[in-house]
């Protein structure tokens, strides 16, 4: 079967761009690794238009549900490989069960986000998920009355410090600049509370442990000092790299993202991009979904435009 539209990720910007292409008949696949992708990870989202504060969960099950209402067809648990360009249709390779499945499609949206980008430190992979994580939501609650650290100084740190307030019995926030950045009331909350001590302008350079983690070593930039702190678990939130490896036909920016002009239109004709995966310049719910609908509609009118040169 060849679709009119292939959507490829299953998070803000692929649940937006397949309810725009629903609600213009269009035939269309999402194939996504996890319908709601990383929006369950979000403690709390308080800057969504018209949801003043909703959790992570609840605002990707709304979203799902939305698209889920037009019976569109979905396929989770799979991870395109490839994309190859056949007579001005692509072909998606996936890898399913051990087999290869191939997709068609006239057009293609990528909307695969990102992932968290890793400190590339001694012991990071040895104690991934013994005490080490780039989750708070998902891991938070084993670290009940522990101490813990978080690595980052952004927003995302700082949110992750925020769900972690009832858990954790002391949070250090380790960043390599002078202050934590972002949400200003946030940072303020975080500043008041007697739990939370912020150390700045340091280097991180082993994490530390036996079993499970047991501290990091650092060393504080001003002074030149090597330090260690004893913690029973870390949080690594250094920012986020796209999910784009795989689509090396397309051009991209030295971040790796995936290089589109203002319709979401990407190196390769009848291929969109959108979300995190792109080079948009902001990285936030609120933007992915637009970036999802310019996609939907820019692919809408390319397959109208592709129909009447035939």
């Amino acid at each position: 079967m060849i679709y009119d539209v292939i959507i490829v990720g299953g998070s803000a910007a692929g649940i937006s761009a397949g309810i725009y292409l629903a609600r213009q008949r269009i035939n269309f696949l999402l194939i996504c690794e996890k319908l709601g992708g990383d929006l369950p990870n979000l403690t709390v989202v308080q800057n969504y238009p018209g949801i003043s504060d909703i959790s992570g969960i609840d605002l990707s099950e709304n979203f799902k549900k939305h698209l889920q209402g037009y019976n569109s067809e979905i396929k989770e648990g799979i991870s395109v490989k490839d994309i190859i360009v056949q007579d001005n249709h692509f072909l998606l390779k996936s890898l399913e069960q051990n087999q290869e499945v191939l997709y068609e499609a006239k057009s293609v949206i990528i909307a695969t986000g990102s992932k968290p980008r890793e400190l590339n430190v001694e012991g990071e992979v040895e104690y991934l998920h013994k005490g080490l994580s780039y989750c708070a939501i998902c891991d938070g609650p084993f670290f009940n009355n522990k101490c813990v650290a978080i690595i980052g100084g952004g927003n995302s740190a700082n949110y992750a410090a925020m769900s972690l307030m009832n858990i954790a019995s002391e949070i250090f926030i380790l960043t390599d600049l002078d202050d934590l950045v972002g949400e200003k009331t946030v940072i303020e909350y975080l500043k008041k509370s007697p739990k939370v001590k912020i150390i700045p302008r340091v280097k991180i350079g082993k994490i530390k442990g036996e079993k499970f983690v047991t501290g990091l070593e650092y060393i504080d930039i001003k002074y030149g000092i090597d330090q260690i702190l004893d913690v029973d678990g870390i949080f690594i939130y250094i920012g986020m790299e796209p999910n784009s490896d795989v689509f090396d036909i397309l051009e991209k920016n030295e971040k790796k993202e995936i290089k589109i002009d203002k319709t979401g239109k990407t190196s390769v004709p009848g291929i969109f991009a959108a979300g995190d995966v792109a080079d948009t310049p902001y990285k936030q719910i609120a933007i992915a979904v637009g970036s999802g609908a310019i996609a939907a509609l820019s692919a809408v009118n390319y397959l109208g435009q592709n129909d009447q040169s035939h």
